[in-house]
């Protein structure tokens, strides 16, 4: 798709579906992330996580809840479905546990549960699965003096290995390649965002890159061409893009809101959609307090532009969205404890309630060894 077309398509978008997470107004229970089943079809799923530790997974193209998973004791850190089997759901937590869930069963029971050992047995602020669902990640809260990336093989629920060298904070995100499966980026609060060759047999041969935000970071992840190129945002709202091949500093931006200052109120930076095309490998989205949300083209860094905007649906900050390629549909989640679903040419939004509950954010601590990945 080329960014023209990602950029009408985005334009064409009104509210079809509201679905309220949380009907308490005085504690509502927030959205914090949310994540699509890598399927298509009308029975597609979407996963939500909420300040109330649960997990609440609702129809992708209908916003209808259909279950809830509830074991988790703290705040959900991480959330992703399987590729090879999306029915399994693998969540991280600050309750120091990483567990994959069966959206099949009837039972709220997790299949599998993984934690550190002894001096890894730290809370779980980010995880993810590797391309081919066999390796689990995890960063972890700093204890002590420590940091650690904990790797599992999620087949034999088995410690792999642990990377403690190369963050000195907290490990904020964790993202592997969407096709290489052995290529994984960290970002942490140190302002470091690394990439590794988890096939390597030690951390400092698996280190391939580092970049410095000189910040904290919020949330980094793949894009551009053959996704080749790791964006990250910061705390202070910075935007970086790398390329891999080569490691250029393809682009910097410290002041978005400044330079849309004129434009558009920006309180906020949301997240990235990725083009896959050469040409404009991204979007930027970003927020307003009010529930706004403006689409962003930064390939001019000195003069970004607001292609797109969404209001109407949320009425407090936005957490978390997913854009859907084939169906060109976009589901937001916010503080404001509503999922919309916002679909080509929608005319009317329906609102769709859902059951109340509540979730809360929590902290972790990992083991030593040098291989994460064994052939």
């Amino acid at each position: 798709m080329e960014a023209s077309d990602l950029v009408s398509r985005l334009q064409s978008l009104g509210l079809q579906h509201k679905s309220a997470v949380s009907l308490v107004k005085t504690e509502p229970h927030y959205v914090l992330d949310m994540a699509a089943q890598h399927k298509g079809g009308e029975d597609s799923k979407l996963a939500v996580t909420s300040s109330n530790y649960t997990i609440r997974l609702f129809s992708r193209f209908s916003l209808a809840q259909t279950q809830t998973l509830t074991g988790h004791t703290d705040v959900i850190s991480g959330i992703h479905f399987l590729h090879s089997d999306p029915e399994l759901l693998v969540t991280s937590s600050h309750d120091k546990t990483v567990r994959v869930w069966d959206c099949r069963a009837s039972s709220t029971q997790e299949v599998q549960l993984f934690k550190g050992e002894s001096n890894t047995n730290c809370s779980f602020l980010s995880c993810d699965v590797n391309a081919s669902d066999r390796v689990i990640c995890a960063g972890t809260e700093k204890t002590s003096a420590d940091t650690y990336l904990l790797f599992w093989d999620r087949r034999k629920a088995a410690v792999l290995g642990c990377y403690e060298d190369s963050h000195d904070d907290d490990v904020t995100e964790v993202r592997f390649h969407p096709t290489a499966e052995k290529s994984l980026l960290s970002g942490s609060t140190d302002g470091l965002v690394n990439v590794f060759d988890v096939m390597q047999t030690s951390e400092d041969d698996a280190l391939m890159s580092t970049y410095n935000t000189e910040s904290s970071v919020e949330k980094a992840g793949w894009c551009g061409p053959d996704a080749r190129y790791v964006y990250c945002i910061t705390h202070m709202r910075t935007w970086h893009v790398w390329d891999t091949d080569g490691d250029e500093d393809i682009q910097q931006i410290s002041d978005v809101e400044g330079k849309l200052e004129s434009l558009s109120k920006v309180d906020y930076l949301v997240d990235c959609i990725p083009a896959a095309t050469p040409s404009n490998q991204y979007l930027l989205v970003a927020g307003t307090h009010s529930g706004d949300l403006h689409f962003l083209d930064l390939s001019d860094s000195e003069d970004p532009k607001v292609v797109s905007s969404l209001k109407g649906g949320h009425s407090d900050t936005v957490r978390c969205l997913h854009w859907d390629r084939e169906t060109e549909t976009l589901v937001t989640g916010g503080e404001d404890s509503l999922l919309c679903l916002w679909s080509p040419n929608a005319a009317h939004g329906k609102e769709v309630t859902a059951q109340q509950r509540k979730v809360k954010p929590k902290k972790v601590t990992p083991t030593k060894r040098t291989k994460p990945y064994t052939r």
